[in-house]
């Protein structure tokens, strides 16, 4: 689980043969196949809620934009 020490829990996804990277969209073969930055925030119900897609390989997103993006999604009023 990330996220501890902002006091909040979620699972991050560890994919050695990039078959999710794939399904997302972000392979790069044009660089051995390794993925291009992307963060997706993924809500309890498998839907893509937020994504950031990174241009470069340095370009990803602050940590608080994130940690933001997950709190937003935990505090919306349940149906």
């Amino acid at each position: 689980m990330g996220g501890s020490q902002q006091g909040l829990e979620f699972p991050v996804l560890y994919d050695p043969e990039a078959t999710v990277v794939k399904q997302y969209g972000v392979f790069n073969a044009a660089d051995e196949g390794k993925a291009l930055p992307a963060t997706f925030v993924i809500d309890k119900d498998g839907y893509v809620r937020w994504q950031y897609l990174g241009k470069s390989t340095s370009d990803r997103p602050a940590n608080s934009l994130i940690f933001d993006q997950l709190r937003e999604i935990n505090t919306e009023p349940k149906p």
